[in-house]
C-alpha cells in the first residue's frame, strides 16, 4: 500500500507523541522507591563493640551497652555474662555513634566480694568493629561504721546528711550514701585491696541544721573489710553571761548572718 506524504508524516507524529508520554510516566517515583520506613534501623555500614572479662568468680554480672540512633531513641543493649570469656553485643553502630560499656549490678557482686571495673569502655565508633573494652573483677573488701547524733531527720531524706567514700589515688571512684538515721551505715562498692579510700561528709543536715565530722575515715584497704568508721553529729549552741546589769527590759537576739 502506497502512502502519501501527508499521511506519513501523521503517523510519525502519534508515534513520537505516544513515546513522550511513556517516557514521562516512567520517570514518574514509585510510592515504594523511599528508603525512610520510619524506623532506626542504620543504613550503610555498621559495626559491633565486644571484648574480654576476667576474673569473674560471681554467678554473673549484668553489662550493657549503652548507645543513641540517628533519631534520638537511646538503646541498652544488656548481656549478662555468667564466667571469663568475650562479650559481644548484638548491637550495629554506623561510623560516629558515640557509645559506653556499663556495669548494672556492682551492688549484687557478693558471692564472693568483687568489683569489675572497665578498661576502654566508651567512645565514637569510627569506621570499624571496636575489639579492646577490657572487664577485670577483683576480690574487694568493704567501708562500713557508725553514725551518732544525727536529728529529727524525716523520711525520705529530706534536708538529710549524706556521706560520700572517695575509692583510689585520683577519686575516680565515688559512692553516695543518704543518711536518715542513727546506727551502722556501709558502702556497697567494694575497695580493692591497695587502694586508697576516703570518707567525708557530702551533706551537712539541714533539718535542724547539724554539723558531722568523720574519724577513722580514711586509709588504704588491706585484705579484710573496714568496720571503724565513725561519724558523728552535733547542734551548735551560743551561750554566755551577762554581769552589771541594773533593772529589767534587756532584750539578746542572735543573728545568723
Amino acid at each position: 500500500m502506497h502512502l502519501s506524504n501527508k499521511w506519513m508524516k501523521y503517523v510519525a507524529t502519534l508515534i513520537t507523541a505516544g513515546l513522550l508520554i511513556a517516557g514521562c510516566r516512567s520517570s514518574e517515583p514509585s510510592p515504594d522507591d523511599g528508603d525512610d520506613d520510619g524506623d532506626d534501623t542504620p543504613i550503610g555500614n555498621t559495626y559491633t563493640v565486644s571484648g574480654t572479662i576476667t576474673g569473674l568468680q560471681n554467678p554473673q554480672v549484668e553489662i550493657s551497652l549503652r548507645w543513641t540512633t540517628s533519631t534520638g531513641s537511646l538503646v541498652d543493649d544488656d548481656v549478662t555474662v555468667t564466667g571469663d570469656g568475650p562479650i559481644t553485643f548484638t548491637s550495629a553502630m554506623p561510623s560516629g555513634t558515640a557509645y559506653n560499656v556499663l556495669i548494672y549490678t556492682h551492688d549484687q557482686l557478693h558471692d564472693p566480694e568483687q568489683r569489675c571495673d572497665i578498661e576502654n569502655g566508651g567512645g565514637t565508633i569510627n569506621g570499624a568493629n571496636v575489639t579492646d573494652v577490657h572487664i577485670t573483677c577483683s576480690l574487694g573488701y568493704h567501708v562500713s561504721g557508725t553514725l551518732t547524733g544525727l536529728k529529727g531527720v524525716p523520711k525520705p531524706f529530706a534536708g538529710g546528711m549524706q556521706l560520700r567514700n572517695y575509692v583510689g589515688a585520683d577519686d575516680t571512684i565515688g559512692e553516695l550514701l543518704e543518711i536518715a538515721d542513727n546506727g551502722a551505715f556501709r558502702f556497697s562498692i567494694a575497695v580493692l585491696e591497695g587502694e586508697s579510700y576516703n570518707v567525708a561528709i557530702g551533706r551537712q543536715p539541714t533539718n535542724p541544721e547539724q554539723t558531722c565530722h568523720v574519724r577513722n575515715g580514711s586509709g588504704v584497704m588491706g585484705n579484710a573489710d573496714v568496720t571503724g568508721v565513725e561519724v558523728s553529729c552535733g547542734t551548735h549552741t551560743i551561750g554566755g553571761t551577762v554581769t552589771g546589769l541594773i533593772g529589767s527590759g534587756l532584750k539578746l537576739s542572735l543573728s545568723a548572718e
